[in-house]
């Protein structure tokens, strides 16, 4: 979907989307307000054309979409880690809290009736975080090839890899899974950090 926007020349409605890539429209705008969310893209109005309602236009951020966060996010992101690194008696703990409050937030409304659904909704929701997930076939592990705050998690591993971690906890939760066994290996392997959602029993498939 955001290669079809890249190519475009300029912003669609999620019903062009739709008809271009042959899926629902609602699908279409679910994802695209998920992209708009991530900071890939941009949402504006389109000019009325006679009665009834304008209709929202995506299109790519003309900076050139979410490649890396913004460096005044990613300095508050590093002054947020070092506040509670240093203020905090348990800093993991409280990162994953917040972390987990983040996750809950994110989840939204939605309610996948199998683990396997929501463990396939989260890697849908760090992919449009900008985490580049490669997961296998039942979602079970993913490593996760970027890092949004790469530099502040070096940095802060502990606190930056708690919020993480809770993120995934959380949106398990809300959705009515058991975030229990969900673990995540900082740098585990060359270029990537392994997160790991572990065997939930029945239904986990």
């Amino acid at each position: 979907m955001l290669r079809h926007l890249q190519s475009r020349p300029g912003p669609a409605t999620a019903s062009e989307v739709a008809g271009a890539l042959r899926i629902h429209a609602n699908t279409a705008r679910e994802h695209l307000e998920g992209l708009t969310r991530a900071g890939f893209l941009v949402r504006s109005r389109q000019q009325p054309r006679g009665r009834g309602r304008p209709c929202t236009l995506y299109g790519v951020d003309p900076s050139g979409g979410k490649e890396s966060v913004a460096p005044e996010y990613a300095a508050l992101a590093g002054v947020l880690a070092a506040v509670i690194s240093r203020g905090s008696d348990s800093p993991g703990e409280d990162a994953g809290r917040a972390g987990r409050a983040w996750g809950a937030a994110l989840a939204g409304d939605e309610r996948p009736p199998t683990a396997a659904g929501a463990r396939r909704r989260v890697v849908h929701v760090l992919a449009e975080m900008g985490f580049e997930p490669r997961a296998d076939r039942p979602a079970l592990s993913a490593a996760l090839t970027r890092c949004p705050l790469l530099e502040v998690a070096r940095l802060h591993t502990e606190v930056v890899c708690s919020v993480h971690l809770g993120l995934v906890q959380g949106l398990m939760e809300s959705m009515g899974h058991d975030p229990g066994r969900v673990a995540l290996a900082p740098f585990a392997e060359p270029g990537a950090c392994r997160l790991d959602f572990g065997s939930e029993g029945p239904g986990s498939a």
